[in-house]
């Protein structure tokens, strides 16, 4: 599709994407309905938080996931997956978890997947992370997560666009690797609005509906789903857990 302007660009396939998205919840909703709760998990606030089993065979996929991309350690003790859509409240909070998480354990790898279920902006956004991944590299794509979750306002095609070219600005004047890449705000702007980026992220929101992810944000851990924002504490025992034996909650 041609690009018109900011306002303009980014909506070429969301209508498939969208749609994928409606099925995403409803599939998520009836799972959570009847999934409830496999380990005594509780929230920041001391409600329940809803988990379950996951299908090995689903959660295989994940690795070979196109479009994702993953930060932190290279040789893991734990990997977890967030889900998230950039118009979620609650992923704000995570983002900041995550990040103070890396920074303090040198053992944990993230994943991450979008799930742009809350409107058809939110996919506009998860394309341009995309975009950034293919034309940039993961730390691009991540420092690019973090931009869009330290701002206010909803996300959609022109506020990722504006996020994305200062962090590919950014990213050019301070590193030396950033000054060698030959990318381009046109060339970024032309791969979100690709066939692979539209694939891509049908694929993930395809898998998401799967795995039964209805909420955002959402975390996959230890063949688990976790439903919802579990705060930093609770997220730190969880990692705890399955350093210690395998399990994001650890029995006995």
């Amino acid at each position: 599709m041609m690009w018109v302007s900011r306002r303009t660009a980014l909506l070429g396939g969301l209508g498939a994407l969208f749609a994928v998205g409606a099925r995403a919840q409803a599939s998520g909703q009836t799972s959570g309905q009847g999934a409830d709760h496999w380990y005594d998990l509780k929230d920041r606030d001391g409600a329940p938080l809803p988990n379950m089993r996951l299908p090995v065979e689903l959660t295989s996929e994940i690795e070979r996931l196109p479009g994702m991309f993953w930060m932190g350690a290279a040789q893991p003790d734990v990997t977890i997956i967030e889900v998230y859509d950039y118009n979620c409240p609650w992923c704000h909070a995570t983002a900041r978890d995550l990040h103070a998480l890396m920074a303090d354990a040198d053992d944990v790898r993230v994943g991450f997947m979008n799930n742009p279920i809350l409107s058809p902006a939110s996919a506009q956004a998860a394309k341009v992370e995309m975009a950034l991944l293919r034309t940039m590299g993961p730390q691009v794509a991540y420092d690019f997560y973090r931009a869009m979750f330290s701002r206010k306002g909803r996300a959609d095609g022109a506020a990722a666009l504006a996020a994305a070219r200062v962090v590919m600005d950014g990213r050019r004047s301070e590193t030396t690797e950033g000054k060698k890449n030959g990318a381009t705000f046109a060339n970024v702007q032309r791969a979100a609005d690709d066939e692979k980026t539209v694939q891509a992220l049908q694929a993930q929101m395809k898998l998401a509906a799967s795995l039964g992810m209805s909420a955002t944000p959402s975390f996959i851990t230890g063949g688990v789903g976790i439903q919802g924002y579990p705060g930093p504490k609770t997220l730190g025992r969880i990692i705890a857990a399955m350093r210690d034996c395998e399990e994001p909650v650890c029995k006995g």
